[in-house]
């Protein structure tokens, strides 16, 4: 046999399982995709940033390289923000001719948001006046010692399922009115710093 003798027990070594006991040179531990480990004299480039650990000829690991974290890089975040940044953009010159449009689509964005409001709430002062009402009545049987009709009792339960419902939808609106005012705000002021871009002002002579 050709080879030295501690190659014969590290071939061994591995067939069997065995963390190695002697190298001549140091090896390296990698797992490949499908689990397989491997003890190699080098890790291929592939693999490098899974980890790996480095084996000296005692068959000890003497350094781990943990997995390196793949992040998508700076400059192509930076390129998507400026791409979304650049049709947000667009899509202002493209509705808009004017700042005084933005303005007047704001006005009429909010005047439908507070109707629905308004609506909303016109109908809840509806509803709570009808829960007072049923449980009037409810309360009168009561004080009789008569038992509630069940259709008063269900009656009861759906006014209460819809006042609920109705306050939710009040606060949704009043929610998006906020959120409404704020996003118009933006444009405009976007739309103005795109305009002095494009349109910078001439100095007065």
């Amino acid at each position: 046999m050709n080879r030295p003798l501690w190659k014969s027990i590290a071939l061994c070594t591995l067939l069997t399982a065995v963390a190695p006991p002697c190298f001549a040179a140091d090896l390296y531990r990698w797992t490949d995709d499908k689990g397989n480990v491997h003890y190699t004299d080098r890790v291929p480039p592939e693999y490098v940033q899974k980890g790996y650990r480095v084996i000296n000829k005692q068959g000890l690991t003497v350094t781990t390289i943990a997995p390196q974290k793949v992040s998508e890089p700076e400059d192509k975040k930076a390129e998507a923000e400026k791409k979304e940044e650049m049709e947000r953009d667009k899509r202002l010159l493209t509705i808009y001719s004017n700042a005084d449009e933005i303005t007047a689509a704001r006005d009429r964005k909010i005047a439908e948001i507070k109707n629905s409001i308004s609506l909303r709430r016109e109908t809840l002062t509806l509803l709570e006046k009808q829960f007072r009402d049923q449980t009037r009545e409810a309360g009168d049987y009561e004080k009789q010692g008569e038992p509630i009709p069940e259709t008063l009792r269900s009656n009861i339960n759906t006014t209460q399922k819809k006042i609920d419902s109705y306050e939710e939808a009040i606060k949704q609106y009043q929610q998006q009115l906020v959120d409404t005012q704020k996003q118009y705000a933006d444009e405009l002021t976007r739309y103005k710093e795109i305009k002095q871009a494009i349109e910078p002002e001439t100095p007065a002579q």
